[in-house]
């Protein structure tokens, strides 16, 4: 990882401010769910995505918060359907597509947890920003439901279908989106929309995966879940040690393509003729997707959610 590590200033009294706020939600009802989340560490996402001092730390480490909350309320024990977690996915997309009030969502504390993070996000941003976060919000939440789907179904999928659903699932658009919320910025639509931010969100989100797989791959084994080291194998034939580093191997690929891109910045806002507070939120956006790549690679170096004592802790 060539970017060093970066993190908010503020990040020690933010995680004391972000368990009242899961207190508060519902999301950490007792003191054993409270050191489970602590020990788990998740919050540490957010402190490294978020590193510059003025950004609204805690809009989120909450929203990383309910990320986490909500991806672990699919994972029920083998041969049981997540239920729950399905009504739940179907009641946030209802509230995106048709802007319920959040006061009138259900009884689900995770639905009010989104809710409660989608209003502070959407709140003084523009119509355009709200329906493009909107959009990447429903693609994240479709996503799941789809690798629920497949879980039911015991789909064999390859690499490709695999890859096709976990860029939707594993949520790094719908928190760049957070991320000028809590910057107080928007991309310009057509800068946002263009081949080149769009190559960098992708380099990022399949870094991610690619991360996240290898990373957890010793936790995903645990729960008997799908990782891609294990499809690689099946597809390729390569041994465990070979798959692992051939995935290590992608998401190399990514950052250097990655290192590519973003020093084309400055020209490419050039090209567009953008100025002012147009060109400073390219640029805010291009270092957010660098904070990502580096921040998420850390975090999982870091914290005890992908360690050998969090996965015999951690149920």
């Amino acid at each position: 990882m060539p970017y060093p590590r970066r993190s908010h200033p503020d990040r020690v009294a933010a995680f004391e401010r972000n368990l009242e706020w899961g207190r508060k939600l519902g999301l950490l009802p007792d003191d054993s769910a409270e050191r489970l989340f602590s020990f788990s560490g998740v919050a540490e996402f957010g402190t490294y995505f978020c590193p510059e001092p003025a950004d609204d730390i805690d809009l989120v480490t909450n929203c990383m918060t309910y990320f986490f909350i909500f991806d672990d309320f699919f994972d029920t024990p083998a041969g049981q359907p997540a239920d729950a977690a399905v009504a739940a996915a179907l009641e946030m997309a209802d509230l995106l597509g048709r802007g319920v009030p959040p006061d009138r969502c259900g009884s689900a504390r995770i639905v009010a947890a989104f809710a409660e993070v989608w209003t502070r996000m959407a709140s003084e941003r523009s119509e355009v920003w709200r329906r493009r976060a909107a959009a990447s919000w429903l693609e994240y939440l479709h996503a799941n439901i789809t690798e629920e789907a497949d879980r039911r179904s015991g789909e064999e999928l390859c690499v490709k279908r695999y890859l096709q659903t976990r860029r939707g699932s594993i949520g790094v658009v719908p928190t760049l989106h957070l991320l000028e919320a809590a910057g107080g910025f928007e991309v310009p639509p057509l800068a946002w929309h263009s081949s080149l931010l769009g190559a960098m969100r992708m380099d990022a989100t399949e870094h991610m995966i690619f991360t996240n797989d290898v990373m957890g791959l010793e936790k995903d084994e645990a729960r008997g879940e799908i990782n891609l080291v294990h499809l690689v194998i099946k597809e390729q034939g390569y041994s465990r040690e070979a798959a692992v580093d051939h995935v290590t191997a992608l998401a190399n690929d990514c950052v250097r393509d990655f290192i590519v891109l973003h020093g084309t910045t400055a020209e490419f806002c050039d090209r567009l003729g953008l100025s002012g507070c147009d060109r400073s939120a390219v640029f805010r956006h291009a270092d957010g997707v660098r904070d990502m790549i580096g921040g998420n690679f850390y975090t999982h170096c870091d914290i005890d959610r992908y360690s050998i004592e969090g996965i015999a802790v951690l149920p």
